[in-house]
């Protein structure tokens, strides 16, 4: 009992220490450039000097909590965009996510600010204002 309690144990902390490093490569990206990301977004990116880019799956408890939030800040601000990982992982990949919800504050293809895991709508919201204000 004690050894499968330690496995467990083993098996726990080290999935904490692969999402630490994992959110703390993608934090590193804070003011790097992102004109590398072809299709869709690619084109949004490209139109759009100030935006919010808020990533997601279906199948995270988080994210069902926080994207009718994010589908009602989009329709108050515009250059507020969801985009659904479930189906397209080569993008998690090119730009380093590997948790969601995260969300990038973008200008002129410069990420100014990275968001990631469960966050206050407030907290959200604030930043958004703050972020288009400036």
């Amino acid at each position: 009992m004690k050894w499968i309690i330690l496995i467990l144990l083993l098996i726990f902390f080290s999935y904490v220490l692969v999402q630490y490093f994992a959110i703390r490569r993608l934090k590193s990206k804070k003011g790097e450039l992102i004109d590398h990301v072809d299709g869709e977004l690619g084109k949004i990116i490209s139109e759009n000097k100030k935006l919010m880019l808020y990533f997601w799956t279906e199948e995270c408890g988080v994210c069902k909590q926080l994207t009718p939030f994010i589908k009602e800040l989009s329709e108050e601000f515009k250059n507020v965009f969801l985009i659904n990982l479930s189906n397209n992982f080569s993008l998690a990949r090119k730009l380093s996510i590997m948790a969601v919800p995260t969300i990038m504050f973008v200008e002129e293809f410069k990420i100014i600010e990275i968001l990631i895991g469960a966050q206050k709508k407030e907290s959200i919201k604030q930043k958004l204002i703050k972020f288009y204000s400036d």
